[in-house]
Order: C-alpha cells, then structure tokens, then sequence
C-alpha cells in the first residue's frame, strides 16, 4: 500500500493505492477514520460470513459544516495511469494501477489515463451527487 502526501502540509493524504500484494491479512483499513470515503481490504475463504445487518442514518450536526467528494477506483481488468496533483494543482506523483489494485483519492486532484483495450474500473465515491457544477473544479 501506498500513501501520498501533500508536500504542502504532512498530514494531508492525497490518495492512497493498493495492489492485490496488499491482501496479506484478514482485513486492513486503508483509509483514516476521519475521512468521509472508507475502504477495507478483506481477504476471506470459502465458507466465511459475517452477520446480517444495516447500517443507520449517521447526523453530524456540528462536526461538519462541508463535506467534499471522494472516490476510490478498483481496477478489475487492465491498467491505469494515475496522477495525482497536491491541493496547489502541481503534480504530486504519476502511478500505474493494475489488475487487483485500487487508487482511493482523497484530497487534491487527480485524473486517470486507460493503458489498455477493454479495461474495467469499479468506481466509488460519496454522495449525493448534484451535477458536475456542484462536484468539480478542473484543473488547467
């Protein structure tokens, strides 16, 4: 697994990548508790459940004034470029994502470039989603 900070302020993460290698326990939390997209890694064998549930209405009354979009891209066939670009807009790191791997973008920007033919990504991101004018600010 690897984790990308902001060179403008340490503790900023602006994406986080896994590959298939990171599946080496039961379960491993990627993302920090205190971000609104969460993500686990579970590694489980035939047989293994766990209890029936669903989860509740969450209010945060007074923890958040704003909330902002983040999203995660799991790559089920193919290859990806990723970039990731620090929250001034300068490229932060260039990566390639494979097949079992997953980019988790945080903060800053990113974008993300097809390196083969048929290549199949698994998209997921917070919502409620209102349009592109409410979600995205592109960088130039």
């Amino acid at each position: 697994m690897k984790t990308i900070y902001s060179k403008l302020d340490s503790e900023v993460i602006l994406a986080i990548i896994t590959d298939f290698q990171d599946f080496n326990k039961p379960r491993t939390d990627v993302i920090p508790d205190t971000e609104f997209l969460q993500s686990a890694l579970v590694r489980v064998n035939e047989g293994d459940t766990f209890k029936p549930h669903w989860h509740i209405w969450k209010h945060f009354e007074s923890q958040y004034d704003q909330i902002k979009t983040q999203e995660a891209w799991i790559v089920i066939r193919g290859v990806v470029k990723v970039n990731i670009y620090d929250t001034d807009d300068t490229l932060a790191e260039s990566l390639m994502v494979c097949e079992g791997g997953a980019c988790f973008t945080i903060h800053g920007g990113h974008t993300m470039q097809s390196l083969e033919d048929f290549t199949c990504i698994v998209e997921v991101k917070n919502g409620p989603y209102q349009g592109q004018e409410k979600d995205k600010v592109f960088i130039k």
